[in-house]
């Protein structure tokens, strides 16, 4: 393995963005903190969907718009956004499958 410079890219195993495993009371308090700042009416419901389930957080009222977040992340990242959009819209924030309070399907 060529020796790490200033220049060039740590290996993965030392990149800060790597998996941290979590337990599922620190994941359902961290998004308890991120949800306390919406100041709005909201319901959150669990999906079953096939071998896993799927979280979501509806508010609002209107058209449909659906929320989807990108990769390492989870429907707490949408909390600044829902608010306004909910004046306009029925919003559905959604944990992707293995992600926030959603399911972790079985691969196998």
């Amino acid at each position: 393995e060529p020796p790490v410079t200033p220049t060039s890219p740590k290996p993965f195993r030392e990149q800060w963005w790597h998996w941290k495993p979590t337990s599922r009371a620190q994941t359902e308090a961290i998004e308890g903190v991120l949800l306390s700042a919406l100041d709005i009416p909201y319901t959150m419901t669990m999906v079953e969907l096939q071998s896993t389930k799927i979280n979501t957080l509806c508010a609002g009222s209107g058209p449909p718009l659906v929320m989807w977040h990108g990769m390492a992340a989870g429907l707490g990242l949408w909390v600044r956004n829902i608010p306004a959009f909910a004046e306009h819209y029925t919003v559905y924030a959604v944990d992707l499958p293995g992600f926030g309070l959603s399911g972790r399907p079985d691969f196998k």
